[in-house]
């Protein structure tokens, strides 16, 4: 499967994601919706990790973060899933693939990060497309 086949997937998974979380939701709650979205992440990444090797050494901080990180995942999925239920795909998807505008700016703005004109403008782009 070529990279172009990949990223057609991805984004049609990702759209998905949104539509089929709405319809769910009118049968069942925020959280009840999160914990199935968790389970899921949880067996695919699971079955990559078995298929590609199995568990690599790691450091302990890198474990850590990855538990941080993993928690933070749970409370974005349970804010977009009540977003999802509160005022529907429409107006909360936009709102929520605002984040490369919004990465951006905390990077420059806190980690004083440089930016070009033409990463600006592709921030803008693909945060306003």
């Amino acid at each position: 499967m070529g990279p172009e086949a990949i990223a057609v997937l991805a984004s049609l998974s990702f759209a998905l994601f949104a539509v089929f979380g709405w319809m769910g939701l009118t049968h069942s709650t925020p959280l009840t919706a999160t914990i199935v979205s968790l389970a899921a992440r949880t067996v695919t990444l699971g079955a990559a990790v078995v298929f590609t090797g199995g568990i690599p050494n790691f450091a302990y901080l890198a474990l850590a973060v990855f538990v941080f990180l993993g928690v933070l995942q749970s409370a974005t999925s349970l804010l977009t899933f009540i977003g999802l239920q509160k005022i529907g795909t429409s107006r909360s998807q936009p709102l929520r693939n605002s984040y490369p505008l919004w990465s951006a700016g905390l990077a420059i703005a806190v980690m004083h990060e440089q930016a070009s004109l033409a990463v600006l403008a592709g921030t803008l782009w693909w945060s306003l497309a």
